[in-house]
C-alpha cells in the first residue's frame, strides 16, 4: 500500500469513526438522515485525464469527494465496495448555458405600442433590457423532475442564468442533486452574461441589432465612469453589477455566427474575453474566426434533412439549407482543425437523451474522442476557472461521474449510474442477459467451443469442447459478470482454468480474465455464433470517419469554392471611359498590385500578367452606389428616439447577402450602407467594397471618411408610422429643426468640455470650470466629429422647405450638409445648393410614390447638373441597385446630359459625395483597380458587365457565373440525391424552412432583430 493511499484510508476511516456530518445553517426537522458513507468503486475501466485514456482502477470516494484513484486494492474498513468490473467510469458533463431552476421572461417579440422609459422601479439602469443587477441565484428554485433528465443524459453541473435581456446578470452553478434550493447551490455568481436580444424589455430602444451593440458599447463605458465616480452620483445597482462581473468568466450568445465577430470587437473594445455561445454554423469561417482567439459553446441540434422526396416540395429548398444540413455535424470537428478551442451544449436540444447519439455523430465526422469528452467536462471546468475542482476523476476533486456499460462512444453504450457530488443515481437498471447459446471463445491464439445452456431463471449449465472433448463447466452469474470454471487434461491450458468476465450486447459477446493453474493471467473474448450479426450489429465505434464536403465561401449559391485572388492583368483594345480629361478612347490599362499602374495605347503585355481581350467592349470605373441598404443584418432602422447618432452600420454588416454577388453582377463595386429615415438624426455609415465571400471587415474601406445618416420629412413625424406612434418627440416638421438645434448644442458643449484644457465658451458665459474628465458619449461624440468636419450628413430629403431648413441650421451652427439623398425637389432650389456647398444624390424617374413627391421630375438630376450641383444617382433598393448604368442613362433622356456625364452620375460624382473620388471613380494611373469590363456602352439596356473587378480581384465574371450555376446545380442535385437516400434509410425529416429575403428601405421599421 502506498504512502497517499494510506494517509486516504486513515482519513476515510476517521470521518467515519467520528460520524462528521456536513454543516448545515437550518435547523434539522423530524428523523436526521445524515449519510457519511465511502464508497470504494473497483475495477473499473476509468477514464483517466492526466493520460487521456482508459485505465483499469479503483476510486475511494468520502464526503461528495475523490479521496484516491488508482491501483490499490483494499478498501478501507467500513466503506461500501462496489464492483464495477466490465463498466466505463467517465466525468460527469458540464453544462454551460442552461435557465434550469429559474424563470425566462424573455418575449419572442416586442409590443408594437412604444414605450420610451423603463418600467423598472429602484435604483437600475435607464434601460430595461440592461439586467447586469439580475443575480440568478436569488431567483434559483429547483426542479427535481428536470434535474432527473439532466442526470439522465449525463450531467452532474449546469450553469444557469436568466435568459432575458442584453446584459442578463450573474449566472449560478449548480449541482444536479439537493433538497432545499440552497443545497442545490455549487457556486453564486459564477460567470456574466450577454446576448443581442432585448428580451422582455418593453422599451423602444434599442430597436435594430446595431441598436444592441451601440447600448452594449456605452454600458461598459458608463460602468467603468461610474466606478471611477460613484461616489458623486446616485446609487445605480445595474452599472454596479456590471462592472463587478468584469472578473467573472463571460458568456455571449450568439443569434448567428456573424454576431462572434460583433461581440468580439465589443469585448476587445472593454476589456472583457466573451466565450461565445454558438448556433452551429461557425464552419462557415472558421479561418477567420479563429482570429477572435476566443473559445466557443458549441451546440449539437443538428438539423433535420429537408424533404426532398416530392419535387413541387423539393424546389422550395434552398442550396444553402441543403448544404448546412450536411456540414453541421462536422462544425465541432472543422472548429478543431483550426484550434479553435470549444464546450458542447444542450442548447436547441429537444430532448437531451439525444446529447450521445449526437456527440457520436460529431466524432463520426472527424472530431477526436478526447477533444469531445473535454468538451463536455474538462473545458467547461476550465472555462469557469473551477479545473481544480471539476471536470476530471483525480484526487480532491469532486466525486461527479457516470457509469456506463461500454465505451461512450459506443452506439448501445448506455449511462448505467450518474453520481454528482457523491451520490449515487441510478439511470439505467442493469439486467441479467440471455447467455444462452454457442460462442466460439479465442484466448491466447487458441479457440474453443462453448455452449451455454439455461436451467431456469439465472441459472445456466455450460460445456467447452477442446480437442473432440465436452468438458463440463461451472457457471455462475450476477448481473452483468460471470465466472466459468472447468478442468482441461491437456493443452497449453491443462488443468483448472478460471475464467472471470463480463457480458456485452445482450450476451452475444463475453470478454474478460482468464487464469490458469500457474496463475498466469490471459485475455479472453467469446462471440455468440448463433447470431451472424454479433460483431457487426454493436461496433465498437464508428467504423469510419464522414468525409466533410466542401464549405463554400459563403456557404451558399454562388459561393467560391476557391477565394479568388489578386493579380495583374492586361486588359487591351477597350473603349475606355476614363471620367477624366482624356475623355474616352480606345486603349490598353495595367493593374498591379490592386492599383491601376498604366492607361494607353499600344502597351506591352508583360509575362505574368492575366490577358484580357476588351476589343468590341467598354471599360468603365466600377458604380457607387452612394445611397443603399443591402447587406445589413437585424434593422436598418433604430428610430426609438429622435437621434441614433451612437448606432454603426459597420457593426451589422452581412457579408453573405446575396445582393452583393448580384449588384457586382450589375457592375457595383462600392457602397454605402446607410441607416433608415426613421428619426432626424440616424446612424452611422459604412462604407464598403463588393467583396463577395469576403468578411465584414475585409469589406470595410479602410480609412474611409466617417458618414452618418439624417432625415426629413413624414418619416421622422412618424405621420406613417400607426395610430399609436404618438410619443416620441419630434412629432412636427418643426419639431425636427428644434431637435438639429437641441443636439449640436450639446454636441458642441460636450466638443469643447471634452477637450479644451481651459474653461470652455459655455464655461467662460456662465463662470463653470470644465471637469476633471467628461464621460465619453458616443451618441455626442458623433455628432461632434460632424462639427469638426471628421464625419458628413447624407439626409433623406424631399421638400424644398425642409431642405432649406437644415442649410439654415448647418449655416448657423457652423457646419455644411454634405448630400442632400432623394431630394426630389432639387431642382426648386439648386442655386442655394450650390452656394451651401451641398452634392445631390437622387433618383432618376421616381415619384408619386407618396405625397411628398408629388413634385418630382424626371429632369431633375440634369438641371442640378445643369446649376453646377455634383449630382449622383442611386438606388436605395436591392433591385434597383443592379442596373444603376441603366438609371443613369435616363439623364440622357430626361434633360439631355451628355453620356459621360451620365455615366459620372453613378461613378466618379457619388466617389467625391463618399470623398473617396481620390482612390475610386476614374480610370486614371495610381487610382484602385475597381473597374467593370461590359459588352457594349455601358448605358445601353442590353449592357451586362464581363468582369468586375475590385482592387484587382475579378469578384465576378460572366465566365465565373456560367460555371457557378453549373455547379450550383451539380451541388444541388448531389444532396438531393444523398438527402433522399437517408430519408430512406430512415432519417427523421422536416418540411423545408421557405427563407424570404428581406429587401430594406428607409422606412423599414420591422423589428425581425428579434426573430
Amino acid at each position: 500500500m502506498t504512502k497517499g493511499f494510506f494517509l486516504a484510508v486513515v482519513a476515510c476511516a476517521l470521518a467515519l469513526v467520528s460520524g462528521a456530518q456536513k454543516q448545515t445553517m437550518s435547523p434539522t426537522e423530524a428523523v436526521s438522515d445524515e449519510r457519511q458513507s465511502a464508497y470504494f468503486l473497483e475495477g473499473a475501466s476509468v477514464y483517466n485525464s492526466n493520460s487521456g485514456k482508459l485505465e483499469k482502477l479503483n476510486i475511494l470516494i468520502q464526503n461528495g469527494k475523490i479521496l484516491q484513484v488508482g491501483t490499490q486494492n483494499n478498501p478501507p474498513r467500513g466503506s461500501i465496495v462496489l464492483n464495477m468490473q466490465g463498466k466505463f467510469i467517465y466525468p460527469s458533463f458540464i453544462e454551460l448555458h442552461s435557465d434550469f431552476g429559474l424563470q425566462s421572461n424573455e418575449n419572442s417579440k416586442s409590443e408594437r405600442k412604444p414605450y420610451p422609459n423603463t418600467t423598472r422601479s429602484g435604483p437600475f439602469g435607464w434601460n430595461e433590457a440592461l439586467r447586469a443587477d439580475v443575480d440568478a441565484s436569488t431567483v434559483f428554485k429547483a426542479d427535481a423532475k428536470k434535474a432527473e433528465e439532466w442526470r439522465s443524459a449525463g450531467f452532474g453541473l449546469s450553469l444557469s442564468h436568466v435568459q432575458d435581456g442584453i446584459a442578463r446578470g450573474s449566472g449560478v452553478l449548480v449541482h444536479l442533486h439537493g433538497n432545499k434550493d440552497e443545497e442545490w447551490i455549487f457556486k453564486q455568481k459564477s460567470s456574466a452574461h450577454f446576448s443581442f436580444r432585448k428580451g422582455s424589455s418593453k422599451q423602444d430602444y434599442p430597436s435594430s441589432l446595431m441598436g444592441a451593440v451601440a447600448l452594449l458599447r456605452q454600458a461598459f463605458i458608463d460602468a467603468d465612469w461610474y466606478a471611477q465616480h460613484k461616489d458623486k452620483y446616485n446609487l445605480n445597482l445595474t452599472l454596479e453589477a456590471l462592472q463587478q462581473q468584469r472578473t467573472l468568466p463571460a458568456f455571449f450568445e450568439l443569434t448567428d455566427y456573424q454576431d462572434a465577430w460583433r461581440a468580439d470587437a465589443i469585448g476587445d473594445e472593454a476589456g472583457v474575453s466573451f466565450v461565445l455561445i454558438g448556433t452551429g454554423e461557425e464552419y462557415k469561417r472558421a479561418e477567420t474566426l479563429k482570429n477572435t482567439q476566443a473559445t466557443f459553446v458549441l451546440p449539437l441540434n443538428f438539423p433535420k434533412a429537408p424533404e426532398m422526396r416530392a419535387p413541387y416540395v423539393a424546389r422550395d429548398v434552398s442550396l444553402e439549407e441543403m448544404k448546412h444540413w450536411e456540414l453541421a455535424p462536422a462544425n465541432a470537428a472543422i472548429l478543431n482543425s483550426y484550434g479553435i478551442q470549444f464546450a458542447f451544449t444542450t442548447k436547441g436540444l429537444k430532448n437531451k437523451s439525444d446529447l450521445l447519439k449526437n456527440i457520436r455523430k460529431a466524432c463520426a465526422y472527424g472530431l477526436p474522442e478526447n477533444i469531445a469528452l473535454d468538451a463536455l467536462t474538462r473545458t467547461p471546468a476550465k472555462l469557469l476557472k473551477l479545473d481544480s475542482e471539476l471536470g476530471s476523476i483525480e484526487n480532491g476533486k469532486l466525486a461527479n461521474f457516470i457509469v456506463m456499460d461500454a465505451e461512450w462512444l459506443n452506439s448501445k453504450a448506455q449511462i448505467l449510474e450518474n453520481w454528482v457530488a457523491g451520490n449515487r443515481y441510478e439511470i439505467n437498471k442493469e439486467k441479467d442477459q440471455k447467455l444462452a447459446g454457442k460462442y466460439r471463445l479465442v484466448c491466447n491464439n487458441n479457440e474453443f467451443i462453448l455452449n451455454i445452456q439455461s436451467k431456469g431463471k439465472d441459472a445456466y449449465s455450460a460445456k467447452i469442447m477442446h480437442n473432440s472433448d465436452s468438458i463440463e463447466v461451472q457457471v455462475s452469474t450476477s448481473n452483468m459478470l460471470l465466472a466459468l470454471t472447468f478442468t482441461l487434461k491437456d493443452g497449453p491450458f491443462k488443468g483448472l482454468n478460471q475464467l472471470n468476465g463480463k457480458q456485452n450486447f445482450q450476451g452475444k459477446i463475453l470478454d474478460g480474465r482468464w487464469e490458469n493453474n500457474q496463475g498466469e493471467l490471459f485475455a479472453w473474448s467469446a462471440i455468440r455464433q448463433d447470431d451472424k450479426n454479433a460483431s457487426k450489429s454493436y461496433p465498437n465505434k464508428h467504423d469510419s470517419i464522414v468525409a466533410i464536403a466542401d464549405v463554400w465561401i459563403p456557404n451558399r449559391a454562388f459561393g467560391y469554392k476557391t477565394q479568388p485572388k489578386q493579380e495583374s492583368y492586361f486588359i487591351h483594345g477597350a473603349t475606355l471611359w476614363t471620367n477624366d480629361s482624356t475623355g474616352v478612347f480606345k486603349g490598353d490599362v495595367v493593374v498591379k498590385g490592386g492599383k491601376i499602374a498604366q492607361i494607353g495605347k499600344y502597351l506591352n503585355h508583360e509575362e505574368g500578367q492575366v490577358y484580357i481581350e476588351g476589343k468590341n467592349m467598354h471599360l468603365t470605373p466600377g458604380i457607387v452606389d452612394e445611397h443603399s441598404h443591402i447587406a445589413i443584418a437585424r434593422g436598418v432602422n433604430d428610430g426609438a428616439r429622435a437621434s441614433s447618432a451612437q448606432v454603426r452600420i459597420g457593426d451589422v454588416i452581412n457579408p453573405d447577402d446575396i445582393n452583393v454577388y448580384r449588384q457586382l453582377a450589375g457592375g457595383v463595386t462600392t457602397s454605402q450602407l446607410l441607416h433608415g429615415s426613421a428619426n432626424p438624426i440616424g446612424g452611422q455609415s459604412a462604407l464598403i467594397k463588393l467583396k463577395w465571400g469576403c468578411d465584414a471587415e475585409e469589406m470595410k474601406i479602410k480609412d474611409a471618411p466617417g458618414l452618418i445618416k439624417f432625415a426629413l420629412g413624414e418619416n421622422v413625424k412618424q405621420s406613417n408610422w400607426g395610430d399609436h406612434q404618438s410619443v416620441r418627440f419630434p412629432q412636427s416638421r418643426m419639431g425636427v429643426e428644434q431637435v438639429y438645434y437641441d443636439y449640436f448644442t450639446r454636441a458642441k458643449a460636450y466638443a469643447l468640455a471634452s477637450e479644451t484644457p481651459e474653461k470652455g465658451i459655455l464655461g467662460k458665459l456662465f463662470n463653470i470650470e470644465k471637469p476633471a474628465n467628461i464621460k465619453r458619449d458616443l451618441e455626442l461624440e458623433a455628432l461632434a466629429e460632424i462639427l469638426k468636419q471628421k464625419r458628413f450628413i447624407t439626409c433623406h430629403s424631399y421638400v424644398q422647405s425642409e431642405i432649406n431648413m437644415l442649410m439654415h441650421v448647418a449655416d448657423s451652427m457652423g457646419f455644411t450638409v454634405n448630400t442632400f439623398t432623394h431630394i426630389l425637389e432639387g431642382y426648386k432650389l439648386a442655386d442655394k445648393l450650390k452656394k451651401h456647398g451641398a452634392n445631390a444624390s437622387t433618383f432618376a424617374d421616381w415619384w408619386a410614390y407618396k405625397f411628398e413627391v408629388n413634385d418630382a421630375i424626371p429632369y431633375n438630376a440634369a438641371m442640378l447638373a445643369h446649376h453646377g450641383v455634383n449630382t449622383g444617382i442611386n438606388s436605395d433598393d436591392a433591385e434597383m441597385g443592379r442596373r444603376l448604368n441603366q438609371e443613369a442613362a435616363k439623364a440622357v433622356k430626361y434633360g439631355g446630359a451628355s453620356e459621360e456625364e451620365a455615366l459620372k452620375m453613378v461613378t466618379l460624382n457619388p466617389a467625391k459625395m463618399l470623398h473617396l473620388d481620390h482612390r475610386i471613380g476614374k480610370i486614371a494611373v495610381g487610382m484602385d483597380a475597381d473597374l467593370v469590363l461590359w459588352n457594349t456602352n455601358p448605358l445601353s439596356i442590353y449592357a451586362k458587365p464581363m468582369y468586375t473587378m475590385i482592387e484587382g480581384v475579378v469578384y465576378y465574371s460572366d465566365e465565373q457565373h456560367q460555371k457557378a450555376l453549373q455547379n450550383n446545380q451539380a451541388e444541388k442535385n448531389r444532396l438531393t440525391q444523398k438527402i433522399i437516400d437517408a430519408a430512406n434509410k430512415g432519417e427523421e425529416t422536416q418540411k423545408p424552412s421557405i427563407k424570404k429575403e428581406k429587401h430594406y428601405h428607409c422606412d423599414t421599421l420591422e423589428h425581425d432583430w428579434l426573430d
